[in-house]
């Protein structure tokens, strides 16, 4: 399976067999359930026969209350996930998830259990949240300085919350969630289009973009259209392979 940046940090958890994580750097082999921080570059992930992992996706800044770490540490890693969370905790959820009978039941278990353990510490303000709320209402089409603005914050400021709570810089996640936006719609419209209308220079902009967020340039990525992992919300999603 490949994935490409979108900005989010993953909590996956994984009561099988072992997962490799691949990018165009190296290797990482991850045993037991771990996490991962923001990608800015493509990754391909495998398995072994009968791994069983769920995961879970929390949108930019929302999973800083509860992990206690600064994110750009682990921005394009993966970590165990008793590194950041309480062991004892973590592998007892695994072993729950892995003795319930079949998917929806783990989704259900999951989800329930992960607003009983969270949501108090979401609910408090937070900057990032904010600030990425607005990147996404406008594309990721828009200046850094009109966000600092709305949010009376210095662009000094910004940048080091998103150091601590994102992973990213405010610039680079406005560039991911603007190649999301063309990645969702590229099947659907012209490409000289779809530059003009996510805000890109010119195609060649749209291309350069487009190619180092996926590894392929956009006739390549059409042509073989990848199938990506399942997916459903807080985000959380679930895999068997065989």
């Amino acid at each position: 399976m490949r994935f490409y940046p979108n900005g989010r940090l993953d909590l996956i958890f994984n009561f099988g067999s072992r997962i490799s994580r691949f990018d165009d750097r190296k290797e990482i082999r991850t045993e037991g359930s771990y996490v991962v921080g923001a990608q800015t570059r493509p990754v391909v992930i495998g398995a072994a026969g009968g791994s069983k992992f769920l995961s879970v996706s929390f949108k930019a800044g929302v999973a800083f209350p509860f992990l206690h770490l600064r994110f750009s540490e682990i921005t394009n890693c993966a970590l165990p996930l008793s590194c950041v969370w309480n062991q004892s905790r973590a592998e007892e959820w695994e072993d729950r998830l892995s003795e319930l009978r079949d998917w929806p039941e783990r989704i259900a278990w999951l989800n329930l259990h992960l607003i009983r353990e969270f949501l108090p510490a979401a609910a408090v303000p937070n900057v990032s949240v904010s600030a990425v709320h607005l990147m996404e209402q406008q594309k990721g089409i828009v200046a850094i300085e009109r966000i600092c603005n709305e949010l009376s914050i210095t662009r000094q400021q910004l940048a080091r919350k998103f150091d601590e709570q994102v992973g990213v810089s405010p610039k680079m996640l406005a560039r991911i969630i603007r190649f999301r936006y063309v990645l969702d719609n590229c099947r659907l419209a012209h490409w000289g289009s779809l530059a003009c209308d996510a805000g890109y220079y010119d195609q060649a902009h749209l291309i350069a973009d487009f190619k180092e967020f996926t590894g392929l340039t956009p006739r390549q990525f059409v042509s073989n259209f990848p199938i990506q992992g399942m997916a459903i919300s807080v985000n959380s999603a679930g895999g068997e392979l065989k």
